[in-house]
């Protein structure tokens, strides 16, 4: 089909007409898909005040589809939509405002078009408006508002909103804490796909949290997120491989998924696969790339690989010995509510005072470089 034969049946002076070629060339309806030609189209409707054809002139300079992304044309044909009422574009617009796309930043006139487009059933708006209450941002934190529409979306079948109230219920926020309920909205988002939905839900099952303990249930949603890159779950999948745990036990396997998740730069895989290399368990024994691992751990915060590096400090193992590095790393393992207590008391007495100065220093300075 062509504009030529089209034209014997539709008035293309007419915006409705403009707009429903341009939908067709966007869709490949009848046609050769063209955004190119969409965009053409939908301009000219636009042109002419067309609302449909305003807001979806804005997507196409939001995406960059058929004409050059430009961030301020795409605010323009929103407004256009907006003002007259456009749901999705009061949404696409919150967006921009709160992204300073192609707008000043704004989080009051954000949160102004979340709340239009919001109070006429919006789904995706109903979740932005929720986010906003739940973190206070651009307006005073409520938690029983952001309950409330983040409720309304997960009714239509917003997995994000899904998954914000199951978090929820698990922390107690705005709710009473009912792991119960939790794992009710992680699973309903889960089913939907979301990898921390999926992640979390698996952890409930693993500890028996709101659901009746099942190692395999848990496997089953671990590996369902970690296959979308979930690296919570990548971890567990590891410590069940190496507890045994809804799967066969296999250091070898635990180690990959530590691996995996460690590349990722999560701090307890850092720290779990540090400990393999050191003994030689699932891996070859490489104490060079232990070391690496306790350090890259520890210095997110780690407790046990920070007295694990301590320990190969004080006694020169695998590494240089360094007093001061060992006190130090003893010292914010401490500080996370570690018991060394007797270590401590052993390694003090072969510290000169200049040591224990420095250690004190190197604590004090990376314990406000973790807190940054």
């Amino acid at each position: 089909m062509t504009t030529e034969t089209l034209t014997e049946s539709e008035n293309l002076d007419d915006p409705q007409a403009q707009y429903n070629l341009a939908i067709r060339y966007a869709a490949g309806r009848g046609m050769e898909q063209n955004y190119t030609e969409a965009a053409q189209w939908f301009a000219k409707a636009a042109d002419q005040g067309h609302t449909l054809a305003q807001y979806a002139l804005g997507v196409m300079y939001f995406e960059g589809k058929g004409l050059l992304q430009h961030h301020m044309k795409a605010a323009h044909f929103y407004t256009l939509a907006a003002d007259k009422g456009h749901a999705g574009a009061q949404c696409n617009l919150g967006v921009m405002y709160d992204g300073g796309l192609g707008v000043l930043h704004n989080s009051e006139k954000a949160i102004d078009w979340y709340r239009r487009a919001a109070e006429q059933g919006l789904a995706r708006a109903q979740f932005n408006l929720g986010a906003k209450y739940a973190t206070g941002d651009g307006v005073e934190q409520d938690h029983r508002l952001a309950r409330e529409w983040f409720l309304k979306a997960a009714e239509q079948g917003d997995a994000k909103a899904r998954f914000n109230l199951g978090m929820m219920y698990l922390k107690g926020e705005g709710v009473v804490k009912d792991y119960k309920k939790a794992a009710e909205w992680f699973a309903r988002a889960a089913e939907q796909g979301h990898p921390a939905a999926q992640c979390n839900l698996g952890a409930l099952y693993n500890y028996g949290r709101g659901v009746e303990q099942d190692y395999a249930k848990a496997h089953h949603w671990y590996e369902k997120a970690a296959e979308k890159g979930h690296i919570d779950a990548m971890f567990g999948l590891g410590a069940q491989s190496v507890l045994g745990r809804g799967i066969e036990q296999n250091d070898t396997v635990a180690a990959g998924w530590f691996t995996k998740a460690a590349r990722k730069n999560h701090p307890d895989a850092q720290y779990y696969l540090a400990a393999m290399y050191d003994a030689g368990r699932g891996v070859p024994h490489n104490a060079a790339e232990a070391v690496r691992l306790y350090a890259r751990a520890a210095e997110q915060g780690i407790a046990g690989a920070q007295v694990a590096l301590a320990e190969k400090y004080a006694v020169g193992h695998d590494i240089r010995q360094d007093f001061a590095l060992a006190g130090k790393w003893l010292l914010l393992a401490e500080a996370a509510g570690e018991d060394v207590k007797e270590f401590k008391e052993a390694l003090w007495a072969e510290m000169t005072e200049e040591e224990m100065a420095e250690a004190h220093q190197q604590a004090e300075a990376c314990s406000s470089d973790l807190k940054k």
